[in-house]
């Protein structure tokens, strides 16, 4: 039989939620073994290190060595303790220390337990456990503590109390004994705030103390006499405490009141108010006491609310610690105006005063249906909220701020994006309307100056079709005029009438020289034929015309009047217009070219290039040298410069 499999020779029954060390340290020490042992064991099991891993092999180790099939051992993440819906979060566990079973209970042994929120009093032996108390601590109650104790599993099964409550109460309660000496133990102060928190949790106090229209003053009236009744005297700290702690509670029934909508806990850990009477109250009056007067009716504000709160653990944490910020989490807090947002400063409103925390609803980041929603804050802008291209979507369901793009229909039936932040702050309209935004057959310009699609250049259509520019467009295209002229113009210039500008002022004016006379040997090049009827003598020196020209070597090319007047020649002769078979670099050195590279000038080829004065690769035929020269130093050398100069390939050219 393996080590691992072997029974323990006596059995430990294990405790009522025992901790796995717990159960470990009583199960060793009844068979007379020692931590050594435990460890030798978890290494036959597992090479791990990691605690998880470690602590999973030795429960199984437990399971196989003792007669009882599941042990019990693991801790549950939320303290068995679940919301009304039956759902947990972290701060149901959070305030939950561990525990200690009833030594009467364990026959003297000190079992520690697993953390849990229940069975404070041993009913079966009249002895006090509590939440904190160690073993040897442990005491006989009397009648008023197992009285308590069922009061409180009572208000356990009922939602009506939870560690948050419990926690708040007893600490509340310690400054109000009457005693000389030290603070009252948790077990002396059980009894009262038990008392407490079934009193304050009844629906008839719950019908007064949170009724919309009850005035603040008199609701905080009302839980000052109620506490008055259970306590027996005055307790200011206390009422100020619950007064607080209720605070996000009257709000949300407040807010459910002004929408009409459902009431719903902004945190399950907030006050216990049963969901059917909450849903009861009615608003009544259409305006009812600002929230603000809330905490005016104990002298608090929301800074010093939230420091007094924290003492009584009212925090309302979202998220767990941060490690790479210390200790700061999220915390749920509320402004002046009630509006419940969320905070990763550890202590919400906390000193500078000068620097307050920014609620996200009152700066309309958060939206808050019937406050800042859009429908309430913007109706004109609301009116034009598109819920069917918004795929149902309407403004009371978006802020006013958002920055999210939606579709919006104007008064003319446009559909256009924009956010609602847009809309509102910046006060943005239509933008088909303000042809910011051009729709094909609405405000493009094919639509609304159709005759100038006779002037836009043909192979511009593609590149800019018409229908995606509007009249006031500053794009710079090519036009054609009714006499061949092409010229560049902006959308908007020309939708102004400004059209071709050499039809209105190329033409040579009465009395003035034309090009015949002024360069008579640049107008003997004039080409017969390819201007129309357009003759030199009808246009003068400093023309922009761009017309046909024929060369003494019988080359066809276009340019400027202007630039031929300034020296500009033949650009097919002068290699900037590339002519193949006229002028590209193999029909003007068909010699030379024998020796261009195979391989090194790719992807240029001697037919699709000028003799300019780029570098390329040579390699000659006589001695195969590669070389990289320009056309001109090539034909300068006569060929191969690391040749003698009787080898070179053009040695017996000019």
């Amino acid at each position: 039989m393996s080590e691992l499999s072997r029974r323990y020779p006596f059995d430990v029954r294990p405790g009522h939620r025992e901790t796995m060390e717990s159960y470990t340290r009583r199960l060793l020490e009844a068979n007379f073994e020692t931590d050594q042992h435990r460890n030798q064991l978890i290494t036959l099991t597992t090479h791990s290190k990691t605690r998880i891993d470690r602590d999973a092999a030795w429960l199984s180790v437990l399971t196989a060595k003792n007669k009882r099939a599941d042990l019990h051992l693991l801790p549950h993440p939320s303290g068995w303790l679940t919301h009304d819906d039956g759902s947990t979060c972290e701060f149901c566990s959070e305030l939950l220390p561990q525990r200690w079973m009833c030594t009467l209970c364990s026959h003297g042994a000190s079992i520690e337990q697993n953390p849990h929120f229940e069975n404070l009093v041993c009913i079966r032996h009249s002895r006090w456990v509590g939440m904190t108390t160690a073993p040897e601590d442990q005491h006989p109650v009397t009648s008023e503590h197992i009285e308590a104790e069922i009061q409180f599993r009572k208000l356990r099964r009922q939602h009506r109390i939870d560690v948050r409550l419990f926690t708040l109460l007893g600490q509340a309660l310690a400054p109000e004994a009457d005693r000389d000496d030290d603070s009252p133990t948790e077990a002396e102060t059980f009894p009262l705030a038990i008392a407490i928190a079934a009193a304050i949790t009844t629906p008839d106090f719950a019908r007064i103390f949170f009724n919309p229209n009850t005035r603040f003053t008199d609701a905080y009236a009302h839980l000052v006499s109620t506490l008055d009744n259970v306590i027996g005297s005055p307790a200011t700290d206390l009422s100020r405490a619950l007064w607080l702690y209720a605070r996000p509670t009257a709000w949300a029934v407040r807010h459910s009141a002004l929408t009409a909508s459902p009431f719903e806990l902004a945190w399950p850990h907030d006050f216990p108010l049963n969901t059917a009477v909450a849903n009861s109250l009615t608003s009544g009056p259409t305006e009812l006491e600002p929230f603000s007067n809330y905490l005016a009716v104990t002298g608090d504000d929301p800074a010093s609310a939230a420091r007094f709160g924290l003492g009584f653990v009212s925090e309302r944490r979202v998220g767990a610690p941060n490690p790479s910020v210390g200790r700061k989490r999220q915390v749920l807090t509320i402004c002046s105006s009630g509006h419940q947002f969320e905070t990763d400063r550890a202590r919400p409103f906390a000193p500078p005063a000068t620097t307050p925390l920014k609620c996200p609803v009152c700066q309309n980041d958060v939206i808050q249906p019937g406050y800042n929603d859009l429908e309430s804050s913007h109706p004109e802008i609301a009116a034009e909220f598109d819920e069917t291209k918004n795929g149902g979507l309407t403004a009371k369901q978006i802020p006013a701020s958002s920055k999210e793009y939606y579709i919006w229909r104007c008064a003319k039936g446009h559909n256009y994006p924009a956010t609602a932040s847009n809309r509102t702050a910046a006060r943005s309209k239509c933008p088909v309307c303000l042809n910011r935004l051009i729709v094909p057959g609405i405000n493009d310009i094919a639509t609304t100056h159709p005759q100038l699609l006779a002037e836009w250049h043909p192979s511009w259509l593609r590149r800019f079709p018409p229908t995606k520019y509007g009249a006031g467009s500053q794009e710079s295209i090519r036009w054609v005029c009714p006499n061949d002229h092409e010229y560049p113009m902006s959308i908007a210039d020309r939708v102004k009438s400004k059209g071709c500008q050499q039809c209105r002022t190329g033409r040579k004016r009465p009395g003035t020289e034309g090009l015949d006379e002024s360069h008579p040997l640049i107008a003997a090049e004039w080409h017969p034929t390819l201007n129309g009827k357009v003759k030199p003598s009808d246009r003068t020196r400093g023309s922009g015309d761009n017309m046909y020209w024929l060369c003494p070597a019988g080359h066809t090319y276009r340019e400027r009047i202007e630039r031929r007047t300034a020296g500009y020649k033949c650009s097919v002769c002068s290699r900037r217009t590339l002519v193949p078979g006229v002028n590209d670099l193999a029909s003007t050195q068909p010699i030379l070219v024998t020796e261009f590279h195979p391989y090194l000038n790719h992807p240029k080829v001697p037919s699709k290039i000028s003799a300019g004065t780029q570098l390329l690769w040579w390699k000659c035929t006589a001695n195969g040298h590669t070389h990289q020269q320009s056309v001109p130093h090539r034909l300068l050398s006569k060929g191969c410069p690391k040749c003698p100069a009787e080898e070179r390939i053009l040695r017996t050219t000019v």
